[in-house]
């Protein structure tokens, strides 16, 4: 990694910290020079203002986010059987449970989301839209398919994701009791499949 792509990578996990923990308004962009260790001349230099770094670093996590986790628009096939869907769902989840950026990063768009409606609705869109968005797209195909029944696609997401949204949110208060609130994950999902799947010939 050349000095610049260094620098750069110093500033946006500094950034993230500090606003994770203090919240926007409460950052300067001196206290991001002096945490990173980058000179502020160097810093400004790549980024005018506080709001500059702050853009580029939600673009920078929405982007990972996407990549690990999946959205509807870049899936191209799905899990054989709703026991494969169940296990790639749980990994999906102990990414975002367990990558320290993506939680710092909920931290801070659920601190800030009141601030502006720019962070609003990327709050909105990382802790709802994106992943209803994704699990409609397999349900509706599990549903095409025969291996759900033919109900209310909408209803059927929402009883598959919500429940696991709020324990995601617990696990980030209480990282203590991950163990126990994933198996209840896993058990609310096996059930979904017992209650709502169709049994295969």
């Amino acid at each position: 990694m050349d000095n610049k792509a260094e620098n750069k990578q110093r500033i946006m996990e500094s950034a993230l910290h500090l606003f994770s923990e203090k919240g926007f308004d409460q950052v300067s962009i001196e206290d991001i020079s002096e945490m990173s260790d980058v000179p502020l001349s160097t810093m400004t230099h790549y980024y005018k203002t506080k709001e500059a770094i702050f853009n580029n670093l939600v673009d920078l996590l929405q982007t990972t986010y996407f990549e690990k986790v999946g959205s509807a628009s870049r899936m191209t096939e799905i899990p054989a059987t709703l026991s494969d869907f169940v296990e790639m769902s749980m990994r999906r989840i102990r990414f975002t449970t367990s990558n320290q950026q993506i939680r710092k990063m909920r931290k801070l768009l659920i601190r800030e989301q009141f601030r502006n409606e720019q962070i609003k609705r990327l709050a909105t869109n990382h802790t709802y839209s994106s992943i209803i968005e994704l699990n409609k797209y397999f349900i509706e195909k599990y549903i095409e398919r025969g291996m759900l029944k033919n109900y209310d696609a909408d209803l059927l997401t929402f009883e598959f994701t919500l429940p696991v949204a709020h324990i995601i949110q617990l696990i980030d208060r209480e990282p203590e009791r991950e163990a126990e609130l994933m198996e209840i994950v896993r058990k609310h999902m096996k059930h979904f499949v017992e209650i709502y799947g169709v049994a295969q010939q």
